[in-house]
């Protein structure tokens, strides 16, 4: 039997300053899987479509990981297969905060809070705004697939210990 929980909350000085929830999580299951997403907007004044970024972040996970075959498990190695999925989740996000930028491009709005710095760089590098890191899980059969991308980290409840995913 799987349980899983995911809670998004927002933060106290987020609530204080006014600012949104910059932080997204989701859950999938179906017959053959059950994917968790845990992403963390970065906080930062520069970071000012980091709420967009998180939720982009998680889809990004839930597409390529819900694109996943079993023959996957024996075609590639595991390091391999983990490099191939990080890949495919960063050229997906990419591709959702291209479209994004597309469709609504940063208004003088949003970085009017902003110092000239800061400025300077979002308009060298738009993708910046939308700045998040990623942590996915998923239960594939007998598998257990994790990806972590930032300084997030997944944890794993076994025999009632509670053990980092990843040694760094």
């Amino acid at each position: 039997m799987i349980t899983y929980i995911t809670k998004t909350a927002i933060g106290y000085s987020h609530i204080r300053e006014g600012r949104v929830c910059q932080d997204f999580s989701s859950a999938y299951h179906d017959e053959e899987r059950t994917i968790l997403t845990a992403c963390d907007g970065h906080g930062g004044s520069l970071y000012i479509r980091s709420d967009v970024g998180s939720k982009l972040a998680s889809m990004a996970i839930m597409k390529v990981l819900q694109r996943i075959e079993k023959s996957s498990f024996f075609h590639y190695t595991k390091t391999k297969m983990i490099n191939k999925i990080k890949l495919q989740i960063l050229c997906e996000w990419n591709n959702m905060v291209d479209k994004d930028l597309s469709d609504k491009a940063i208004s003088k709005k949003e970085k009017e809070a902003l110092g000239e710095n800061e400025k300077f760089k979002l308009k060298s590098c738009p993708v910046k705004a939308y700045g998040t890191t990623l942590n996915g899980a998923m239960i594939f059969g007998n598998r257990l697939v994790c990806v972590s991308l930032g300084d997030g980290g997944i944890f794993l409840l076994k025999r009632g210990k509670i053990i980092p995913a990843f040694e760094d």
